[in-house]
C-alpha cells in the first residue's frame, strides 16, 4: 500500500475517500456518502471483515491477472454497497456492460474500480463516475506520444522535479473521464482534454467534473447528472 491509513482518513471529508478498516467504516462510508454523493474506499490485500466471494466472482478471479485483488475489490465493493442499500452482500450482483464497465445489477448507483500493486480503490456514486489510482510512473517513463502538442510543452516548461507529478495528475483525470462515461480506453487518451477541474471529451457533450487527490495518487471523474 503506497499511502497511510492516515493519510486517507485526513481526506475523507473534503473528497469523499477512506481508507476500509472493517465492518466499522461502513456506517461512515454511508454518511460521506448520503453527504457528497459519492465514496471510494481504499482497500489493501490485508482488508478484514469482508464478506465471502460469490460463486460468480471466483469463477471470473480465475480469469484475471490478479485473482486475490480481484476478489478484494468485489468483496470491498459488495459491503459497501450492501451498507448503501441496506442488503446483505451476498445479495448484491456486480456485472459489467458491453464496454466492460462494472455495473451494481438492480440498483440505480454507479461503480468504478482501480488498482495499482497491493491496493485497490472501489467507488460508488449516485452520478456517474471514473476512479484511477495512479501514484508513480510507469518504468518507460512519460508516454509523450499519448499527450496533445500542448500538453506536452506544459510539462516541459515545468521544473523536472514538479514534472511527474503533473503528468500523473494529467494521466489520472484522463482515465477518470473515460471511465465515467463507461469508455475505458475505448477512446484514445489524447481524446480528453484536461481543464482546471474538469475534462471534455471528442464527440461527447459532457462535462466531466475532477476531483485530484494528488497526495494519494487519486483522481475521481464525476458527471453531473
Amino acid at each position: 500500500m503506497q499511502h497511510s491509513s492516515a493519510q486517507a482518513a485526513s481526506l475523507a471529508g473534503e473528497n469523499g475517500i477512506l481508507p476500509w478498516q472493517g465492518a466499522a467504516t461502513l456506517s461512515r462510508a454511508a454518511s460521506v456518502f448520503h453527504r457528497l454523493g459519492h465514496i471510494c474506499l481504499l482497500a489493501d490485500r490485508r482488508a478484514e471483515d469482508l464478506p465471502p466471494p460469490l460463486p460468480e466472482e471466483v469463477a471470473s478471479a480465475r480469469r484475471s491477472a490478479d485473482s486475490e485483488g480481484f476478489l478484494i475489490r468485489r468483496a470491498v465493493a459488495r459491503a459497501l454497497l450492501g451498507a448503501l442499500l441496506e442488503r446483505e452482500p451476498g445479495t448484491i450482483r456486480l456485472a459489467a456492460d458491453a464496454r466492460g464497465k462494472p455495473v451494481v445489477e438492480g440498483a440505480p448507483l454507479h461503480l468504478s474500480f482501480s488498482a495499482r500493486d497491493n491496493l485497490g480503490l472501489i467507488g460508488v456514486g449516485r452520478m456517474p463516475l471514473g476512479i484511477d489510482y495512479e501514484p508513480t510512473l510507469p518504468p518507460a517513463g512519460i508516454p509523450w506520444n499519448l499527450l496533445w502538442a500542448e500538453e506536452c510543452e506544459a510539462l516541459r516548461a515545468l521544473a523536472e522535479e514538479a514534472r511527474s507529478g503533473a503528468f500523473l495528475s494529467l494521466w489520472r483525470a484522463k482515465e477518470a473521464a473515460l471511465k465515467a462515461l463507461g469508455l475505458g480506453f475505448a477512446l484514445p487518451p489524447e481524446s480528453v482534454l484536461v481543464h482546471d477541474n474538469w475534462a471534455s471529451v471528442t464527440g461527447h457533450d459532457a462535462r466531466i467534473r475532477l476531483v485530484d487527490v494528488a497526495d494519494l495518487g487519486v483522481t475521481l471523474g464525476l458527471q453531473p447528472a
